[in-house]
């Protein structure tokens, strides 16, 4: 991985035309990808003292088949590149926290000559504070990510209970682990929107407060606003983990262009919201490097992510809103009037949560934790069993067990209904001891809450226990053993679309809107709502907007509207 961000490749300039002009030679490391981070998998898991991790001094031990992490560290300095460890494993899952393992990891990174570490929240030594504290401590400086994926640990390590003059970390984890599904990657990045704008004071009225969902009309005189220092700040950035763009491609979608504009919408959304771009796929791989590297080297939408205006409001970029738009209908469980007494409320303020409209403005967090407060509105009615062996939906149309996407992905994911069709294997389902099986795989129809997922999700899944199991009723509902109420079928189902912005040099912003569905769509970016937002007013009700990927001027103009590919984007500039 060092040789690869090192390695020279030629690029092509081009004109306004749009042809060529000149090649020239860069680099993953001149562009700006300049560490390169060791994971996990190097600990000597049962090699320390009482088959721990560590011995009884504190130093971390190390498998046999890393034999030299020094010399791993000084090739890589004699590269040029920085480098970066791993601390805290899930691998090793150590239950008892020790002073000295402290202590043993921060002096073996700092002995090593590490430049960056990652501290994951699987082992015992979650104290972030005393982790910074001793890393300081050895003079050096070194980067540090709190990998605690947003849990909250008694040091104050939850990223809820920061303020300007605490962050004993370079960045820190918003959600747990990324996968390539395109699902999870809208989930991640919407995890980072609470750390973008400035809290309002308690009881402050919509004038005080900077713009953000829901958002308030009209807007305030430009004196009211005040640059806001958002708990995602230089020194102290927000991350919803590592970048899927070169694992998106190829990974089962449904085609190699969705795959692309996944990979760009994705970019862009961390570029945005400037999270850490760190890539996450095999460099070497140069099938996969030339699939990425119109993304991952587009120096506009790195502009976007480098720059911090701290005299704009909201300077890490925020979230101007987000819709759900018609996508391809997906298998859902929800409570609903057929089956409301099976849903349950997991905490006591679901229902004060409901009232603020939190079911709409934050529905996946309340799906999984207050199921009962926030009914369905999907088509709960009309589930059969067919003469054939298949399963028709209260849509009409047919459970396929083909319609997990991706299909190459083992996790969870969405479970999508099929047209019909009598002579198609993986429509056949048995129903039997209150399972319905796929003939053709044997996994079951289930739902089940999962680390990855903040909602419950519908997919098919290994047959067993309260997730597969099911009961069809007479007037066609289909009820889950679990509190999460009766199977239906929606077109609003899966990532939200959104609406982004970000300030830029000289006056600019940074515009980005993201078509959630799997399904086009024609989406309108209205310049002055989104300039609104920084008290700032059109010249004659038009602005001059540049589309980042190509470098296209749309010229002067009050909106820019497009159809979206599923899963695409728009990324302009406006000035």
């Amino acid at each position: 991985m060092v040789d690869a961000i090192v390695k020279e490749r030629e690029v092509q300039q081009y004109g306004d035309d749009g042809e060529a002009t000149t090649t020239t030679t860069t680099s993953l490391q001149k562009l700006g990808y300049n560490m390169v981070g060791i994971d996990e998998g190097w600990e000597g898991c049962g090699m320390g003292i009482n088959h721990t991790q560590h011995y009884v001094n504190g130093t971390p031990a190390v498998r046999a088949d890393f034999p030299d992490l020094k010399a791993l560290v000084d090739y890589g300095h004699s590269k040029g590149v920085k480098m970066g460890f791993y601390l805290n494993g899930c691998s090793c899952g150590e239950h008892a926290e020790h002073m000295i393992n402290y202590e043993g990891d921060v002096n073996f990174t700092h002995m090593l000559g590490f430049d960056g570490v990652k501290i994951d929240s699987c082992g015992a030594q979650r104290n972030m504070t005393l982790y910074g504290e001793l890393f300081n401590a050895t003079g050096r400086p070194i980067m540090i990510e709190n990998c605690h994926q947003g849990q909250s640990f008694t040091d104050g390590g939850d990223p809820d209970q920061m303020s300007p003059g605490w962050c004993p970390y370079n960045t820190f984890r918003t959600s747990g682990d990324i996968i390539n599904v395109w699902d999870r990657v809208i989930e991640n990045l919407l995890s980072v929107t609470k750390f973008l704008t400035k809290t309002a004071e308690p009881g402050a009225s919509p004038e005080d407060r900077p713009l953000e969902p829901p958002i308030w009309f009209p807007p305030p005189p430009p004196s009211k606003w005040e640059p806001s220092q958002p708990l995602s700040r230089p020194g102290c950035w927000a991350y919803p983990d590592m970048l899927e763009v070169g694992r998106m491609e190829g990974s089962g979608q449904s085609s190699k262009q969705m795959s692309a504009d996944e990979s760009s919408s994705h970019f862009a959304g961390w570029a945005i919201v400037s999270a850490p771009l760190v890539l996450g796929f095999n460099l070497a791989n140069t099938t996969r490097l030339n699939l990425a590297w119109p993304t991952i080297s587009n120096k506009g939408a790195m502009e976007v992510s480098q720059c911090w205006e701290k005299d704009r409001v909201n300077p890490s970029g925020a979230l101007l809103k987000v819709w759900q738009a018609e996508t391809l209908t997906a298998v859902v469980a929800n409570c609903g009037p057929a089956c409301s007494s099976q849903c349950v409320n997991a905490n006591v303020n679901c229902t004060k949560w409901a009232k603020e409209n939190q079911c709409t403005e934050n529905p996946g967090y309340m799906r999984a934790v207050c199921a009962a407060a926030c009914p369905s509105s999907s088509n709960q009615t009309g589930w059969a069993l067919t003469p054939d062996g298949g399963v028709k939906t209260p849509a009409g149309d047919c459970l396929d067990a083909a319609g997990q996407l991706p299909a190459m992905d083992a996790g969870l994911n969405w479970l999508r209904t099929a047209k019909c069709n009598s002579k198609s294997k993986s429509q056949k389902f048995n129903y039997k001891d209150n399972q319905l099986v796929s003939v053709e795989n044997g996994a079951c129809l289930g739902v089940e809450s999962h680390w990855l997922w903040s909602q419950p999700m519908v997919s098919l899944v290994g047959c067993g226990g309260a997730k597969t199991n099911v009961t069809l009723h007479k007037n066609g509902t289909i009820s889950s053993h679990t509190n999460f109420g009766c199977f239906g079928v929606s077109k609003m189902q899966g990532p939200p679309s959104s609406l982004w912005r970000k300030p830029m040099p000289n006056g600019k912003t940074a515009v980005l809107a993201i078509n959630g569905a799997a399904l086009p769509h024609d989406i309108t970016i209205d310049f002055a709502e989104v300039l609104a937002h920084e008290g700032m007013y059109l010249d004659e009700n038009e602005a001059t907007a540049t589309d980042i990927w190509t470098g296209k001027k749309y010229g002067k103009r009050s909106n820019l509207t497009k159809t979206v590919p599923a899963h695409g984007n728009i990324f302009i500039t406006l000035d």
